[in-house]
């Protein structure tokens, strides 16, 4: 084995994300094993970099709220279905006001769309 990669999802740029301890296991992989060590850290260094804009079209609310965007979670922002992610929603929960839960969907699609 020449190399190994231990991919992504470390978080380096976290607060608390114990780089020493990072440190320490590369360096050990590098002298016990002769191997060169890939990580891939791209998440960490642009996480919460930019926001994903939308707009309301329609809100529904049938039993439940349903506020229908002009944006795809699937096709913007595919962590919030795949994995544990939830990202901050600007406005939603402000101290003092009433919070009303509402589902955020991507709006139907129709043919001839």
């Amino acid at each position: 084995m020449k190399w190994v990669n231990l991919g992504g999802g470390h978080h380096i740029t976290r607060k608390d994300y114990d780089v020493e301890r990072l440190i320490r296991i590369i360096r050990h992989l590098k002298e016990t094993y002769g191997v060169q060590v890939y990580l891939e850290p791209g998440e960490a260094v642009v996480l919460n970099a930019g926001y994903l804009v939308s707009e309301v079209l329609e809100i529904l609310e049938n039993g439940m709220n349903l506020a229908i965007l002009d944006t795809s979670a699937a096709c913007h922002m595919p962590d919030v279905l795949e994995m544990p992610y939830r990202p901050p929603v600007r406005g939603a929960g402000n101290q003092g006001k009433k919070t009303i839960p509402t589902d955020l969907e991507a709006p139907p699609v129709w043919p001839g769309m």
